[in-house]
C-alpha cells in the first residue's frame, strides 16, 4: 500500500511561498474560471507551507518508560504557534485560508531489543511511538496565569482535570474515542535511528485500511485530523514509550503544515 505524497515541481525541495501562488492564479484565471483555477491549484497540490523542527542531534531526546509513573511515558516534543498566527505571520493573509496537507518526519529508533520477537512484521509489538493532537483552547484559570510553551507542554503531558473542566480542550478523533492520532511507531528492536515521513491530507481515500497501512509502514492514514483543525489550533507532537525496557531516542522531529490561500 503506497503512501501519499505531495508531487514537487522545479526540483525535489521546491515549496511556493503565497505570492507565488497568487501569481500563479492570476495567471490561471486569464484562461479559466475562478472555480476550475482553485481546482488546478489544488490538484496540483500547489501550496505554501509553514514547518517547525526539533534537532536533538548525537545527544538524543530520550523519553523513557521506566523514568515515568506507571512506566508509561509521555513528552510533548513540539508544539506549533496557532495555526493562524503561524500562516498570517508568513502569508499576510487572513481570510481564505485553508490547512490542505499536515506532513511530520521524524528521525528516531528505540532501546535496540525487545524481550519478545515473535512478530511477523517490523512494526508490531513496538512500545514506543508518536501521537498528535489537537489543542483547541485552555481552562480559564490556566490562561490566567499566562503560561508559556514550557507550561503547555507540560499540561499536554499530563492532560486531565475533571471532565467538566479539563485543564486543556483537545480534539476528538472520531476513529478512537481518544484525543489523540497515531502518526508513527518506531521500527521493533532496532537502535539505528530511522527516518519516517507521514503525510496526512484533508482527503482520504475510504478504501485505505489503517491496520493494513499500519503493519507496512508503522503509520496510518491520520484519518480527519486535517479536517478537524480551524485556525485557532495548535498541533502537538507528542512522543510515548509504555513499558519497562522501553525507550525513545529523537533524533529530529519536523512539523510541516501546507495551505491553500
Amino acid at each position: 500500500m503506497s503512501k501519499p505524497e505531495l508531487p514537487r515541481t522545479k526540483g525535489e525541495n521546491y515549496v511556493p511561498t503565497p505570492n507565488d501562488v497568487f501569481a500563479t492564479r492570476r495567471y490561471l484565471l486569464e484562461r479559466v474560471p475562478a472555480e476550475l483555477a482553485n481546482l488546478i491549484l489544488d490538484e496540483a497540490s500547489y501550496w505554501p507551507k509553514v514547518s517547525s523542527r526539533v534537532i536533538a542531534g548525537d545527544r538524543n531526546l530520550i523519553v523513557s518508560a521506566i523514568a515515568s509513573e506507571n512506566n508509561d511515558a509521555s513528552r510533548c516534543c513540539l508544539l506549533s504557534p496557532t495555526l493562524n498566527e503561524w500562516i498570517t505571520a508568513e502569508a499576510k493573509v487572513s481570510s481564505s485560508l485553508k490547512i490542505k496537507a499536515v506532513c511530520f518526519t521524524i528521525v528516531s529508533h528505540d532501546q535496540g531489543w525487545a524481550s519478545e520477537n515473535n512478530f511477523s512484521g517490523k512494526y508490531e509489538g513496538s512500545w514506543t511511538w508518536f501521537e498528535a493532537v489537537i489543542v483547541r483552547n485552555f481552562r480559564q484559570d490556566i490562561l490566567d496565569q499566562g503560561l508559556d510553551d514550557g507550561g503547555i507542554r507540560h499540561l499536554l503531558e499530563i492532560r486531565g482535570g475533571d471532565a467538566e473542566s479539563p485543564l486543556v480542550t483537545t480534539v476528538t478523533n472520531a476513529q478512537s474515542d481518544s484525543d489523540t492520532w497515531h502518526v508513527q511507531s518506531n521500527v521493533r528492536a532496532h537502535n539505528q535511528a530511522v527516518k519516517h515521513t507521514i503525510l496526512w491530507s484533508d482527503k482520504v481515500e475510504d478504501d485505505i485500511d489503517d491496520d493494513s497501512l499500519y503493519i507496512e509502514t508503522g503509520s496510518n492514514s491520520g484519518r480527519g485530523f486535517v479536517r478537524s483543525l480551524e485556525m485557532g489550533d495548535r498541533i502537538a507532537i507528542i512522543a510515548r514509550a509504555k513499558y519497562p525496557g522501553w525507550g525513545n531516542y529523537i533524533e529530529k522531529i519536523e512539523l510541516e503544515v501546507y495551505y491553500s490561500v
